[in-house]
């Protein structure tokens, strides 16, 4: 699902319902990292969501993609479309190294997000982006 905006005025769509994943397991993780990003956001800037929403949604868009794109390759690969594509995927899913290497690929988008620590920041830090990094994304 590609939802062009996350918020408009007071309202904004937190984890699945603004960046759904497909299959893949990314999108309850991704979920909660959106929850838990944009809840201290809103607590360091007392509850003022004009500074949060767009920072919020435009910190944590590359990463949702990143969960989206991988889960729509896991969907193709678990529900193949040929007789030839699922023997495949039998094959793989009988090989350990095969399996290992998938949820290292998993793995990988999800260390892809290093959450801030909100209990040191203020309203006031919320107004500048290039002072106080909140976020880091791989």
């Amino acid at each position: 699902m590609d939802v062009p905006t996350w918020s408009t005025g007071r309202t904004a769509l937190p984890g699945e319902a603004a960046h759904g994943a497909p299959l893949g397991g990314m999108g309850a993780g991704a979920a909660l990292v959106g929850a838990c990003s944009l809840a201290g956001e809103l607590s360091a800037a007392r509850g003022d969501h004009r500074l949060v929403f767009a920072r919020y949604e435009r910190r944590m868009r590359p990463y949702a993609t990143r969960c989206q794109e991988g889960g729509r390759q896991v969907g193709e690969f678990l529900a193949p479309r040929t007789q030839q594509a699922i023997d495949a995927r039998h094959a793989l899913l009988n090989a350990p190294e095969a399996c290992a290497a998938m949820l290292d690929e998993r793995w990988e988008v999800s260390e892809g997000i290093a959450l801030p620590d909100h209990s040191r920041r203020t309203a006031e830090s919320l107004s500048d982006d290039t002072t106080h990094p909140v976020w880091e994304v791989n």
